[in-house]
């Protein structure tokens, strides 16, 4: 498991190299998580929403990973790279990114009805997601109504940034 600093220097060329190896393998698929409704639970999907506007193909869960089962399912990707908001110890804007078991029984406080844990048992029983890590910006503020607070909207386009140059650098 990694924790990034989000004002520690260069932490998109951390990222980038740790999702260089993530997800330059065959059958990865990026997943992002949230809901516009409650402040910086919107993260994980206004990175969706910023990767797609590259060309980049994203499954976009609103309300959790267990709304997008279907899709998954039918995509069936061996790896799976989860984007969530998520509150750990830190400071608001930090990245962690784990398996998704360390990551769920440690560190994420999810705001999801079911557990990112439950819904990886489930779909990696059906033979999907092998390998599942989890791609966490701690929240500032999970209010109803608040807009997306600026530490974690920076974080939110480093992780983008991160992924972009990353796939650019992945053999065809």
């Amino acid at each position: 498991m990694r924790v990034y600093n989000a004002r520690a220097r260069g932490l998109g060329h951390a990222l980038k190299s740790l999702m260089k190896d993530l997800l330059c393998v065959k059958g990865f698929k990026i997943a992002c998580v949230g809901t516009e409704l409650r402040g910086d639970d919107e993260v994980g999907l206004r990175v969706c929403r910023e990767l797609a506007k590259s060309g980049i193909d994203v499954v976009t869960c609103e309300y959790g990973l267990e709304n997008c089962i279907g899709d998954l399912l039918a995509l069936s990707p061996k790896s799976l790279l989860i984007v969530d908001a998520a509150k750990f110890s830190g400071e608001p804007g930090d990245v962690v990114v784990a398996p998704v078991e360390s990551a769920a029984s440690e560190y994420l406080v999810t705001t999801h009805n079911v557990p990112v844990a439950v819904t990886i048992e489930y779909l990696r029983r059906a033979g999907v997601a092998r390998n599942a890590l989890l791609l966490g910006i701690r929240v500032k503020s999970l209010e109803v109504g608040a807009g997306i607070s600026d530490e974690v909207l920076r974080s939110a386009e480093v992780v983008v940034s991160a992924i972009r140059e990353a796939l650019k650098e992945c053999n065809p």
